[in-house]
């Protein structure tokens, strides 16, 4: 399961992608019980903010608001989509 830092809180201005992300936290759990005992495990990876065309829109180009974000996330930067894929890919084996 792919979830966020908003799996866990919430912040103003985003109800709706909270509200989802807090839902997939929810079945990530729901689904470790039901598979409790048969070998198979779960996991839920929750990113820091990731330089995706979504963050961009929501929160435009400027370089100081973006540094000022990224300094939320481990090493001051921001994630990069195929650091999420690779940790997938490592989860899945």
């Amino acid at each position: 399961f792919i979830g966020s830092t908003l799996s866990e809180k919430a912040v103003a201005g985003a109800l709706s992608y909270s509200t989802s992300k807090h839902a997939v936290a929810g079945l990530m759990r729901a689904t470790t019980q039901d598979l409790f005992g048969k070998g198979i495990h779960t996991i839920l990876l929750c990113p820091g903010f990731t330089d995706t065309p979504m963050l961009r829109r929501h929160v435009g180009n400027n370089a100081e608001v973006l540094s000022s974000i990224a300094s939320g996330n481990s090493y001051n930067r921001l994630v990069e989509p195929e650091e999420i894929a690779e940790l997938v890919l490592m989860a899945s084996r």
